[in-house]
């Protein structure tokens, strides 16, 4: 028997470290907290973007080829003769589609993408974001708001998203404070550039041409009048315009890869 005042030894235990067999953090008020990853995302232990972010990576980089193709285009026609005052317009629709095509599909993919980064920074944060989560995809849709409260809510996002830090600092916010820039650039200045989207080698921007041979001699083979391109003054700040395009994309996956980044390591802390 066990002496008096003395507990009995308990036989040796051996401390749980695998993994699989932690149990998460409760929540002081109960409850855990919702899992920030699929358990198939666990197993195959995927840390990289996912699909929405891939589908803003695609759309963007195949809308910079667009404009960039536009531009390159515009530029190439200058001085160019045509025979009709309707040659030119083939290559107007072709790029145009590109851009409207790309355009379509990067504005589905980044209102899927902001509203999956503010789910997961409202997980990093509870309750310390402005706004509601519908508010990430809605306030790209209201005038004169889509020009500050997008960046509003990106600040908390990136804020959220950021290591902790006991100052509270947030990561370095270059990338973002640059993607906002871009951003406000684009919509100041997209009616010139939607406006000369498709028109930029239509019949106003063609100078008529006249050699003044008669009409016996153009029978034989010379043009009595052609169609030289003109970019006007309009078509120069537009095919800036389309070349820029090309930067605002860059900085744009810059941003979204970064804050990708962020989440994907704040991520990789809640669940080791």
């Amino acid at each position: 028997m066990p002496s008096q005042g003395r507990r009995p030894a308990l036989p040796g235990t051996a401390l749980l470290t695998d993994p699989d067999l932690r149990q998460p953090p409760v929540r002081p008020g109960g409850g855990t907290p919702r899992p920030t990853r699929t358990l198939a995302e666990e197993r195959n232990g995927r840390n990289g973007p996912g699909p929405a972010t891939v589908m803003v990576y695609v759309a963007l980089a195949l809308y910079a080829v667009g404009s960039l193709g536009a531009a390159i285009t515009q530029l190439s026609m200058v001085g160019e003769t045509f025979e009709s005052s309707t040659a030119p317009e083939g290559r107007t629709w072709l790029w145009a589609g590109i851009q409207a095509g790309a355009a379509v599909v990067l504005a589905v993919a980044w209102l899927v993408w902001c509203s999956r980064v503010r789910a997961a920074a409202e997980e990093f944060a509870p309750g310390r974001l402005r706004y509601s989560p519908a508010m990430a995809v809605g306030s790209w849709f209201i005038p004169f708001g889509n020009l500050y409260l997008p960046k509003q809510i990106a600040d908390d996002v990136w804020h959220a998203s950021s290591p902790p830090s006991p100052a509270g600092a947030t990561a370095p916010r270059a990338r973002l404070h640059v993607w906002w820039g871009c951003w406000v650039f684009t919509v100041l200045t997209s009616p010139l550039y939607y406006g000369q989207a498709v028109v930029w080698a239509d019949a106003d921007n063609l100078d008529r041409e006249d050699n003044g041979l008669s009409s016996a001699i153009y029978r034989e083979g010379a043009y009595e009048w052609w169609y030289a391109h003109d970019l006007g003054t309009a078509g120069w700040p537009a095919v800036v315009l389309h070349l820029l395009a090309v930067p605002v994309a860059v900085a744009t996956i810059l941003y979204v890869s970064r804050l990708t980044a962020l989440q994907e390591a704040r991520r990789s802390g809640l669940t080791t």
